[in-house]
Order: structure tokens, then sequence, then C-alpha cells
């Protein structure tokens, strides 16, 4: 835990390098320092097709899935840390957005096999 989760607007020809995307997030989520670094958990999904608004510009939006047990202002300062990391990579006419998640770590379960 926790899992992150980006989706992103997949252009032709391609504007997001995928690979980079997980990186800058993986390590942003690192430096947070609420988690222990080998429970991070971090991929990217990219969407052809999508429409956002009226107007055409690209998006990034991060999903994060984390157990409860943590405050209003870490995660707060969670979101803001993510968008902020990956707002650079973004450039012009790109929503960033990220939204944090809590489960239920009473109904949330994992095995490694």
């Amino acid at each position: 835990m926790p899992h992150c989760v980006i989706e992103y607007s997949q252009t032709q020809p391609p504007r997001f390098d995928p690979a980079v995307l997980v990186e800058l997030a993986h390590r942003a989520m690192l430096g947070a320092g609420l988690f222990a670094p080998e429970a991070i958990k971090t991929r990217a999904i990219g969407y052809a097709e999508q429409r956002l608004g009226l107007e055409e510009h690209d998006f990034i939006h991060l999903q994060l899935r984390i157990l409860d047990g943590r405050s209003l202002e870490q995660r707060r300062a969670l979101a803001e840390r993510m968008v902020e990391a990956l707002a650079a990579k973004a450039g012009s006419r790109c929503s960033v957005t990220c939204e944090v998640i809590e489960m239920e770590r009473a109904s949330y379960a994992k095995r490694l096999t």
C-alpha cells in the first residue's frame, strides 16, 4: 500500500511517456515520507478517447488509494505534492488533478505469492 494509478490522455503523436509519469509519481510518493518505500505501487493507464469540458486539452489524473489513518492535512499535502510533481511535465493546456482515496484496513486483503 499505497496504490498510485495515473490516468492520462493518450494523444497521437504521444504527448506523455507513461514510464516518465510513473517515475515522477513514484518518486513523489517516496518523498512524501508517509509510506514504506517497498509498499508503494505505481502504474499508468492511457486513454485514447476522452473529452474534458468544452475545450480541447489533455489531462493527467492521479488516484491514490491509501489505507486509512492519515490526517486530512497529510492527505491534502500529498495531493498537492503529486500535482506539483507532474504539472511541470504536463506543459500547457493540460489539467493535472489528484484524489486521495482512503481504504478501510479492516476490509483490505493482500497476499504476496
